[in-house]
């Protein structure tokens, strides 16, 4: 899934933590917590850290490379139910933060059942918080 941007985006830093929302998947028998995209381990309590990239996608610009984020926990509720049809894994959501002069980007994601169009981000780093959902 890319991050669309919109036609006047731009790189922005945060100046305070900007709270998030992500959706992980988790072993039905427990075990690691995994991003569903790029199957990326993670942990609570941890920051981890990603180079950020644009390009183009079908005309749009899209941010190809860094942390996909929701702004508020609905969008990221909407999103978990999309993957409840695994068999092996159960979706929950994440609360994060994006930390203070973390650089990032604002966008949308097109998911299935939601046009989330200016309610996501996209960033260099990430903080996993607690398990809400």
């Amino acid at each position: 899934m890319c991050l669309t941007l919109g036609l006047n985006y731009k790189e922005e830093t945060a100046e305070q933590p900007i709270t998030c929302f992500k959706v992980v998947m988790k072993g039905k028998s427990g075990g690691l917590l995994l991003t569903p995209y790029q199957n990326m381990t993670v942990k609570i309590g941890k920051t981890y850290t990603s180079e950020i990239r644009v390009g183009t996608l079908c005309g749009d610009s899209v941010l190809t490379l860094g942390f996909h984020s929701f702004q508020n926990l609905e969008l990221a509720k909407s999103e978990a139910k999309d993957w409840e049809c695994l068999k092996l894994t159960i979706p929950l959501v994440v609360k994060c933060q994006i930390p203070t002069g973390a650089k990032y980007y604002q966008g949308g994601f097109d998911c299935s059942d939601i046009l989330a169009l200016n309610d996501c981000y996209g960033s260099d780093m990430i903080e996993y918080l607690e398990i809400v959902e």
